[in-house]
């Protein structure tokens, strides 16, 4: 809106939230507020598009990381060595929500029915039949980490084109 003073200038005035106040039209200041103007309603809008981006990428996260995890866990289970089944059988892979809003998965072995399971994980010096062996958690985290990034993008990627 533009208003003609008895002096024949001419002052702006823009509807630009905290840019208020007046400017004359035409002045570098005018211009300024015109942009900044102009680019927070831009920017409004990116805003926006990301924020449901993020929005959809939380809804399907959980999912994403339980199959990026899955060879893992299954590569860690042939990798475990067996004995009487019990620190297989221990085996888990789980996703547990923070309450800091993250996701994270969970891989584990052991718990009170079997207490030995870090301490057969960690000897190098025990024997184990192959494929078996210790570190096998570790190993097969070592030998899918490639995959499981390429995982993670080509999910993503996939969620996002649609």
């Amino acid at each position: 809106m533009a208003i003609r003073l008895p002096s024949g200038s001419v002052i702006g005035s823009l509807e630009t939230g905290r840019l208020g106040g007046r400017t004359r039209q035409g002045s570098p200041a005018f211009y300024r507020k015109a942009f900044t103007q102009s680019a927070r309603t831009s920017m409004s809008e990116i805003i926006r598009k990301y924020s449901q981006i993020v929005s959809r990428l939380k809804g399907v996260t959980p999912d994403i990381l339980l199959g990026a995890m899955q060879p893992i866990y299954e590569k860690s289970q042939m990798y475990c060595p067996f004995k009487t089944g019990a620190l297989r059988g221990s085996g888990t892979l789980r996703i547990t929500e923070q309450t800091n809003n993250r996701v994270k998965a969970v891989i584990s072995y052991g718990g009170p029915s079997v207490p030995y399971a870090a301490i057969v994980h960690e000897r190098m010096d025990l024997n184990h039949e192959a494929p078996t062996r210790a570190k096998f958690l570790q190993s097969a985290m070592e030998e899918e980490f490639d995959s499981l990034l390429a995982h993670i993008a080509i999910a993503y990627a996939g969620e996002l084109r649609q």
